[in-house]
């Protein structure tokens, strides 16, 4: 049985409770998550100089070679394309005795590619032309010769003469000693024989960023002009890019960290470029990878866990839980069936949470405390005496 006056006092609504919530230690910046592939960090292409035409009739190397210093990558005209490392191009044929900037930086190219040991002197000499032959003969060319006029004596012969007189000949001309001599008689009394190796403009590209990997090359048949793309190679390590629409980017910042499934666990990145094209509006998003395996031309879902590169995880608190009054912010922390006031700091506030400090390290304002949210909040508890309405 139930008398009238329990049952009114039963369709009473509940006391009213407090409305609270959780401190959660975080970022104020929420995660992102974005989808990024993995591109070669610069692509250069090479387009042939002026002196380099004909048909290209072989690819030494394929895509994916990493292409290195003094190596042939295309034979054009059944001749080798050797490459170089160096930003200086030759803008003539190099002979035996020539001296400039341009056989500086053949040498220096030379060197890097390990058939000079010389000094850099920018002198064609011995030393260089050694080293220009090396670098045939390791590719398995003949290398291509300068030619020297030599005297025939008048009275001689110029059949006898090439087989009594042509090795002192050539040595007095500085034809070197494993040159063989080609015999062709002149009528001024000189017969020509073939000299050092010369560089030939046409057989060596000066190539800045060696060793690099092959991306494409021009394809066999292809007629070279000047202008015409050679090959394209791709510089630097494996990174994780995408392009979003400007506001997309937020507040994403250069340092964040990212995780991801990467192709053997685990892995993580760090965004080291944002990059705003003015005209589109749209943003670039570079992740360079610190830990685990990619692979190149695969999609990832990478989570960006701090997008705006807070220098440390804080403590978060809905704004409805911060009350103000009178220049001082504070926050009720739950302490058994009461309140407790805590001065704190607010350091920003983004989609309706706040980051707050506590002025008092031992407040106990920590992650997993319950605070007080809601007009509750913001006007004095009844339960709290020393709060003033302000």
């Amino acid at each position: 049985m139930e008398s009238p006056d329990q049952a009114a006092a039963n369709a009473q609504p509940p006391a009213p409770a407090p409305l609270t919530a959780v401190v959660r230690a975080g970022y104020l910046h929420g995660a992102v998550t974005i989808a990024v592939t993995v591109e070669p960090q610069q692509v250069r292409s090479q387009v042939a100089p002026a002196a380099l035409t004909g048909v290209v009739t072989a690819q030494v190397v394929a895509p994916g070679d990493v292409l290195r210093p003094g190596a042939p990558v295309l034979r054009v005209d059944g001749r080798p394309l050797f490459v170089l490392p160096g930003d200086f191009p030759l803008y003539r044929d190099i002979e035996p005795g020539d001296q400039g900037d341009d056989v500086a930086a053949l040498q220096e190219g030379l060197r890097a590619a390990g058939f000079f040991a010389g000094r850099t002197d920018g002198s064609y000499g011995p030393r260089t032309q050694a080293a220009v032959k090396a670098m045939y003969q390791a590719a398995g060319y003949e290398v291509p010769r300068a030619t020297v006029e030599v005297p025939v004596p008048p009275a001689a012969d110029p059949q006898a003469g090439a087989a009594a007189g042509g090795g002192d000949a050539a040595e007095a001309e500085g034809v070197p000693a494993d040159a063989v001599p080609a015999d062709v008689p002149d009528p001024a009394g000189t017969r020509t024989v073939p000299g050092g190796p010369r560089v030939l403009r046409s057989e060596v590209l000066m190539v800045g960023g060696l060793p690099a990997t092959v991306r494409s090359l021009a394809a066999v048949g292809s007629q070279l002009a000047e202008g015409a793309a050679v090959f394209d190679v791709t510089v630097g390590d494996l990174v994780l890019a995408t392009t979003v629409p400007g506001a997309s980017a937020g507040v994403l910042a250069v340092g964040a960290e990212a995780v991801f499934a990467g192709d053997e666990g685990d892995a993580r990145a760090s965004v080291t470029a944002i990059d705003h094209d003015a005209e589109t509006g749209d943003a670039r998003i570079v992740l360079t990878v610190s830990e685990g395996v990619i692979s190149a031309g695969i999609t990832y879902t990478v989570t960006i866990e701090n997008p705006a590169g807070e220098d440390e995880a804080g403590l978060l608190v809905p704004v409805t839980a911060v009350v103000s009054r009178g220049g001082v912010s504070s926050v009720y922390v739950a302490d058994g069936d009461s309140f407790r006031e805590v001065a704190v700091t607010v350091a920003g506030q983004q989609g309706g949470v706040a980051a707050v400090e506590a002025l008092d390290p031992d407040a106990g304002l920590v992650a997993g405390a319950s605070v007080r949210i809601g007009p509750e909040a913001a006007g004095a508890p009844a339960d709290t005496a020393d709060a003033t309405d302000g």
